[in-house]
């Protein structure tokens, strides 16, 4: 049985959640506005490294007009 790992929804939760504890006065998060861009990166290296199954089978599939 083959395991999808899903790490968009899990990266949403977890940021979900850390802003949930720093609203709260829990922890404390570095301002966005300095990581913004290793966060893009993250995001781009992820498409680049683990492209979706839908658009390998979008991109075989013939166009029909």
């Amino acid at each position: 049985m083959k395991h999808t790992f899903r790490l968009f929804p899990i990266a949403l939760i977890v940021v979900g959640i850390a802003l949930l504890l720093s609203k709260q006065g829990v922890i404390t998060l570095p301002s966005l506005h300095t990581w913004w861009p290793l966060i893009l990166v993250a995001v781009g290296v992820n498409a680049l490294l683990w492209p979706r199954a839908s658009r390998r089978c979008a991109a075989a599939a013939p166009v029909v007009r």
